[in-house]
């Protein structure tokens, strides 16, 4: 859950773009094209991520004109000298970044040593974009428990020094799509806030306005995703630290910044789940926001995000947006500061408005959040004793103890049934249109070895590096459902949310997404999941049968899906069969534990009068066939040497199963027009147990 705060102010916002802003046709003057293809692959990128202008440290040599932690020195001078504070007035120093300009120390004591400041409290953050968001809650939290009375947080980047051309020589400038990309997309900057605990008025366009932090929230998948931006890793996933040399790394290519744009549609995923279920706990209200700060890495962006929002019914109006990615560029950790301080700089904010700040991160995956709200500052604070502090800091330490050992006492149960970890609201993974992304040129994407498994075309390149970016759909349809249903999605979508996420971290999908998945792993999969298929008409089918006449319809309309799906579990054993599976009989194969588990709760919820939650367990089902078997489906292509006949069963859920959850919220509007309040319950219940229950069927496929 996010991190509240009672007592921390933005005091003051900064920012350093070094030397002259440098316009899309002086670019190469900078950032020199390796090859024939960069041209046309830069012409592409500029025309789809709408930056302008962007600045560079350094000059058109390629020598350094301002170092990493310049630009942070620069930036925190630009925040103090608005204010008209100093260094002595700071106890604490926290930065973020993708790194500095040295491996070690850290990127703070660097900062500390250009400002020549006095001893202090340092951290240093270290990750990519929410790098930024890491320094500003530390920095908070050492305000909010009275250890500081002022801090300051510092984000700076400056990736121009990879991207000069001789930084590619080793590789004879034959670089691929990857890392071409982001020679196009990052520059260099630094933001700094000052933050702390006095409340004054903030200074800017604003008129006697201070801006009180109200929370900040982060979250990591990483432990779901592959590496989706990385430096320091060559092709054939070795470090660059694993080498003999650094020049054996170098030519290696361990040394490029890359990034894999065909995982970028799963960070749209997570960033909406998580707004939403702030939303959905009471963190934010849409209505309330009057000012969205979002860091997206691109206009092409803007329009997916939009679309998302507004599907979710969470939408922020345009207006509302607040950008500078077309005149600063993207600057990383940097960014949101930066856009942070050039929006005080130039926006009056009113008494009661809020400010609602939005950083996903793609290396491996993290959403960050952050609100502000504006109050009047000739209000007087609360006055705040020293006393009353350290007890509050006992408290938290108390608290902090005590859930450490419940969570040693639960995680066992845990592991089997959580409570939803996550909650979104309805409508909340993109479907997100090849066209909406970057593309890739199939000219100069090389082709790798097996163990790497990218191929020369952007779709088998897709399959390779993970789940198909045009394949993730969203487990219902949101804009066609009616307003009526978007409590019962959100509970839905946040059961689905956590399901996702630990069927993603089984051993089973470890394995695959890890290259340790093979032929015998798979047919040892489906033999597992013909006869669990096979049961699916018949418990649907029970089911129908034990509605009573006011459920007449949906009777009929499950029926009728039961009869479209009688026959799927023929296609999957002739897959296994395609594949090399031994077994001829197919009454033979055998469901494993959590699979039996599961036929037995359905086929004992449908013998029972009007087992409405069934939809939750429909839900759940044809959820997988249509979000996580489309995700696995380019995964077991890449690393199995099969026939495409061996995957048509999964090529048809992948297809159909869209339609069939459209049909699914048919069924749920007539249950809730005839069924008493209890009916979306049941359906939220089932659907929990169902998933548990699933997922205990994706553990045991590795044990057989």
């Amino acid at each position: 859950m996010p991190i509240a705060f009672e007592r921390v102010y933005l005091e003051s916002a900064g920012y350093f773009m070094p030397g002259e802003p440098v316009s899309n046709e002086e670019m190469d003057d900078y950032i020199a094209p390796l090859n024939r293809a960069s041209g046309r692959i830069k012409a592409r990128i500029l025309a789809e991520n709408g930056i302008q202008k962007r600045y560079y440290a350094i000059d058109a040599e390629g020598a350094t004109r301002h170092s990493n932690a310049q630009m942070a020195a620069g930036a925190i001078r630009d925040c103090l000298a608005r204010t008209g504070r100093g260094l002595d007035e700071v106890s604490l120093l926290t930065t973020g970044s993708s790194g500095g300009d040295l491996l070690m120390p850290g990127l703070a004591g660097m900062v500390q040593g250009e400002l020549a400041a006095p001893p202090m409290e340092t951290l240093s953050a270290h990750g990519i974009c929410a790098a930024g968001v890491a320094a500003i809650q530390s920095a908070a939290q050492g305000l909010e428990l009275g250890g500081h009375a002022r801090a300051l947080a510092v984000a700076s980047e400056m990736p121009s020094r990879l991207f000069k051309r001789s930084r590619f020589a080793a590789q004879d400038y034959n670089a691929d799509f990857d890392a071409h990309f982001l020679r196009w997309m990052l520059s260099d900057g630094a933001g700094a806030l000052l933050l702390g605990t006095g409340g004054g008025a903030v200074p800017g366009a604003s008129q006697g306005v201070r801006l009180r932090l109200k929370w900040v929230h982060q979250r990591s998948f990483s432990g779901d995703y592959p590496v989706c931006m990385q430096l320091g890793q060559s092709l054939d996933k070795r470090s660059h630290l694993d080498y003999s040399s650094w020049s054996e790394a170098e030519a290696q290519g361990a040394l490029l910044l890359r990034q894999d744009i065909r995982l970028l549609p799963h960070l749209f995923d997570i960033g909406i789940h998580e707004y939403a279920k702030l939303v959905h706990e009471g963190w934010v209200e849409p209505t309330r926001i009057d000012h969205f700060l979002c860091h997206y890495s691109s206009a092409k962006f803007i329009p997916v995000v939009e679309d998302l929002l507004d599907k979710a019914g969470l939408s922020i109006p345009s207006e509302r947006w607040f950008s500078n990615l077309t005149w600063r560029g993207n600057t990383g950790a940097a960014s949101i500061l930066i856009m942070l301080a050039e929006f005080l700089e130039t926006r009056a904010l009113r008494p009661g408005e809020q400010v609602l700040c939005y950083i996903p991160e793609s290396g491996r995956f993290t959403a960050a959040y952050m609100l502000f709200e504006a109050e009047d500052a000739s209000v007087s604070l609360p006055k705040v004793r020293p006393a009353d502090l350290a007890a509050a800091s006992a408290e938290a330490s108390a608290l902090i103890d005590s859930a450490a050992a419940a969570a040693a006492d639960t995680a066992a149960v845990d592991a089997v049934v959580a409570a939803p970890a996550v909650a979104p609201a309805p409508g909340t993974s993109p479907a997100t249109d090849p066209a909406t992304l970057p593309q890739i040129d199939p000219a100069i994407e090389p082709t790798r070895d097996a163990g790497v498994a990218v191929q020369s075309s952007a779709a088998a390149a897709t399959a390779a590096a993970g789940p198909e970016a045009d394949a993730i759909a969203p487990p219902h349809d949101p804009e066609t459902a009616p307003d009526a249903l978007a409590p019962l999605l959100a509970e839905l979508a946040s059961i689905w949310h956590d399901y996702r996420s630990r069927v993603w971290r089984t051993p089973m999908v470890r394995s695959l997404r890890e290259g340790r998945f093979g032929t015998e792993d798979y047919l040892n999969w489906m033999s597992q999941w013909v006869p669990q298929v096979r049961e699916g008409s018949k418990w649907m089918r029970e089911g129908a049968a034990s509605l009573s006449e006011r459920h007449a319809a949906l009777a009929a309309l499950i029926g009728m899906h039961a009869g479209e799906e009688q026959n799927d579990f023929k296609i999957l054993f002739q897959d296994y069969r395609n594949a090399g599976g031994r077994i001829e009989d197919i009454d033979q194969l055998r469901r494993n534990p959590g699979g039996e588990a599961l036929n037995a709760y359905l086929h004992g919820l449908a013998a029972r009068k009007d087992p409405i939650g069934l939809l939750g367990a429909i839900y759940i089902i044809e959820g997988t066939g249509q979000r996580i078997v489309p995700a696995l489906l380019p995964l077991l292509k890449a690393a199995l040497p099969l026939p495409a006949n061996a995957f048509k069963f999964l090529e048809y859920h992948g297809h159909n199963d869209e339609h069939h959850l459209a049909r699914w919220l048919a069924a749920v509007e007539m249950v809730l027009r005839v069924e008493e309040q209890g009916a979306a319950r049941r359906i939220v219940d089932t659907a929990r147990r169902t998933a548990a229950l699933y997922l205990m069927q994706f553990e045991h496929i590795t044990e057989q």
